[in-house]
């Protein structure tokens, strides 16, 4: 009976895909082959490697369909882009490597972005996918204490200065000795990855690893 309602709900309400809204039958897959192939590339990132980070994982490339859907979700208000993330997640291939992280923690939004856009993209991301891996998921675990320039509107140089004292760890959050998984949607040079990173470290974290779902960065 279940089977037969799905298959009703895809006559009705047919699948797109969220990269190119091609009419897709779901099967499981909501990314049709094409988008999935021009972005799946997961890997550690080579740069990400600093003081306080011990490297970040990407899933994709941010570029077509994965651009398109984070822009519109960040942007656009379009939190349905989000159901084929989980895709890519599943796909992953060294969920085993990660086993002693127990904790995941996404990177946050400042209270003004939070406040205008209503939720943190990348608990749309990630947040079900790590309550259901067994980690223990901390929304709030880190605070955004003072709002900064948009990482987008600086020059590499100028982005680490900006986040400077910008994190602060929950002080209902115990972390020490604790493996974290810090999550975030985009990682571009990796400056709000790290002021982030320094923060846990600061709060007791033994380790410190990224996991995001797109760059560029090789």
């Amino acid at each position: 009976m279940l089977r037969f309602f799905r298959y009703f709900l895809e006559l009705v309400y047919p699948s797109r895909c969220p990269g190119c809204g091609k009419l897709i039958h779901t099967g499981g897959d909501l990314w049709c082959w094409q988008c999935q192939t021009q972005v799946w590339n997961p890997r550690m990132i080579r740069s990400s490697y600093t003081e306080h980070l011990s490297g970040c994982y990407t899933l994709t490339d941010y570029a077509k369909g994965m651009r398109k859907c984070l822009i519109d979700l960040k942007f656009n208000h379009k939190v349905s882009s989000a159901r084929g993330f989980h895709l890519f997640l599943e796909k992953f291939p060294w969920w085993d490597s990660l086993a002693d992280f127990r904790v995941a923690i996404p990177v946050p939004l400042s209270m003004e972005h939070a406040r205008q856009r209503g939720y943190n993209q990348t608990d749309i991301i990630f947040e079900d996918w790590m309550i259901k891996q067994g980690k223990t998921y901390l929304s709030d675990g880190i605070i955004k204490i003072r709002n900064t320039v948009p990482q987008s509107q600086l020059l590499r140089n100028d982005r680490r200065h900006n986040l400077e004292h910008a994190f602060h760890v929950n002080r209902d959050v115990s972390l020490k000795g604790e493996k974290v998984l810090l999550l975030d949607d985009i990682y571009t040079t990796g400056s709000t990855m790290e002021a982030a990173a320094k923060a846990l470290k600061m709060a007791g974290a033994s380790e410190v690893t990224g996991m995001v779902m797109a760059s560029k960065a090789p």
